[in-house]
């Protein structure tokens, strides 16, 4: 078993934590909600749209909250449904959701992006390979209660 480093651990956690606050300024500074912006970056990610429950599958946001941001974005005219199956619809941006995913959630993926990149591409995958090692041993420990 690796040397148990309680530091190093706290350091891991408050690094998430702050991974999440910048996030959250971020909506802040946009005025909207971080349910809004994770569903503008998600149907703009997408050139077929998504439905509502790709969305809370995907980014692992509660229903509730999911329909109520929808709702609005609707009612706003900034997503329009673009194919219905059963009772499944498919959303897309209009022109005004395109516009405010350009002040918003494109920014967003730009910096991740220029983030991201930022690194070699050895990098890249170290830090891929130890946060899917990292997800996947506590979803184990999570598991076992």
């Amino acid at each position: 078993m690796p040397h148990e480093n309680s530091e190093n651990l706290m350091k891991f956690i408050n690094l998430d934590k702050e991974l999440n606050s910048i996030y959250q300024k971020q909506s802040k500074k946009f005025e909207m909600s971080e349910t809004t912006i994770m569903i503008l970056y998600a149907i703009r990610a997408s050139e077929s749209g998504f439905t509502q429950k790709e969305i809370i599958d995907e980014y692992l946001l509660p229903k509730q909250t999911v329909n109520s941001a929808m709702k609005k974005l609707l009612n706003e005219g900034k997503v329009f449904v673009s194919d219905k199956n059963g009772r499944e619809k498919r959303f897309l941006l209009t022109k005004e959701g395109i516009q405010m995913a350009g002040q918003s959630a494109d920014l967003i993926l730009e910096a991740e992006r220029k983030a991201f990149f930022s690194f070699t591409e050895k990098e890249q995958e170290t830090l891929i390979r130890l946060l899917e090692m990292y997800n996947s041993r506590l979803e184990d420990e999570m598991n076992k209660f």
